[in-house]
């Protein structure tokens, strides 16, 4: 490992715009480039206590939420004045992106969380950042931790009770969200993504039950019902506890999570990263109840595989391994699992 950084203080949050990576501690906000060299200081902030920030490079530009109030950063010295102060002074912001027109700033007081719209104005010069809209309310009791944008034209929400995807206008910025996908029992702080697909951290369970600190995937290109689409458990650590946060490893298509004996502590149960190469040698496949769009009851006398179950490798496997086997069970209303038939 190369350390870019020791800093005496702590570092509350950080961002990267690709070239530089910029933090924030108790007196000062740095910049310092990701190939090595020395940190300058941007700002010197003189906030007496941070209770909570949340930082990122969105629209070309810093901006940082610090305690309750919301900086656009694109100069160096003093703080400026704040874009948006948010009138509860206990107000924590916990995630800033960009998706359309917009940028979108998260946080939570109390019970009470929303999202804020800040959308790009012209004045004869450069863009500016105008005061906040509120564009999202959650329900109370549910707090937004993380935001995601993919291609712009979707806003994933992390939240305290799972992850909803949020359709965006891309006229005016605002957003439309959707149903929980995903239920989970702990926050759900940061994603991963690859072509259509979305992955989020959590806990996952296998056949018998067992749970596991894991990783769940979301197809944005199989939409169920209106803003909700398929979803699946994946990859997982074969550890218990919870995955605290997700990112691939550079531009492989490798996932790398952190685990942690609760939801609070970020990493104490080490970093998981996926073998590029090595694959578990079983897996299960759950769907929902099948009913046919009808709540009689039904007796379903025959169930049918197709594929080449035990033979040899062929064109469609690689060279020297087999294709295995596959039992077909059924599940009950009382989780009572019965193998039905075995290829």
């Amino acid at each position: 490992k190369t350390t870019l950084a020791t800093h005496v203080n702590p570092i509350y949050s950080m961002c990267s715009d690709g070239i530089n990576v910029y933090y924030l501690d108790s007196t000062k906000i740095f910049k310092q480039p990701l190939a090595g060299g020395s940190a300058t200081t941007l700002y010197t902030h003189g906030i007496a206590s941070i209770t909570s920030s949340a930082m990122h490079w969105v629209k070309q530009r810093l901006v940082a939420g610090i305690n309750n109030a919301l900086y656009e950063l694109t100069g160096s010295g003093s703080l400026p004045t704040p874009i948006y102060t948010h009138p509860t002074t206990s107000w924590a912001w916990t995630d800033i992106e960009e998706a359309g027109p917009a940028i979108y700033a998260t946080g939570y007081a109390g019970g009470n969380s929303g999202i804020f719209m800040f959308v790009l104005t012209t004045n004869g010069s450069m863009p500016v950042l105008t005061s906040g809209i509120v564009v999202a309310q959650l329900p109370i009791g549910e707090i937004i931790y993380s935001m995601y944008s993919h291609l712009g034209e979707y806003l994933i929400i992390g939240t305290s009770k799972g992850v909803r995807v949020a359709e965006i206008d891309q006229t005016n910025g605002y957003i439309t969200y959707g149903p929980l996908i995903v239920s989970t029992s702990v926050p759900v702080r940061g994603f991963g993504a690859r072509d259509s697909y979305i992955w989020f951290g959590g806990t996952v369970t296998d056949a018998g039950g067992n749970a596991y600190a894991g990783t769940w995937r979301i197809d944005l290109s199989n939409e169920i019902d209106t803003l909700r689409f398929a979803a699946a458990q994946d990859i997982y650590a074969n550890s218990t506890g919870v995955v605290y946060d997700i990112a691939f490893l550079g531009t492989s298509n490798q996932l790398g999570f952190i685990v942690s004996t609760n939801v609070n502590t970020p990493s104490n149960l080490g970093l998981w990263l996926q073998d590029a190469a090595v694959k578990l040698v079983s897996g299960f496949i759950q769907t929902g109840q099948i009913r046919y769009n009808t709540l009689e009851p039904k007796n379903f006398k025959k169930v049918v595989a197709r594929g080449d179950f035990g033979t040899a490798a062929s064109t469609t496997t690689p060279a020297g391994i087999t294709k295995g086997s596959m039992t077909i069970s059924s599940v009950d209303t009382h989780g009572n699992v019965v193998d039905v038939v075995s290829y």
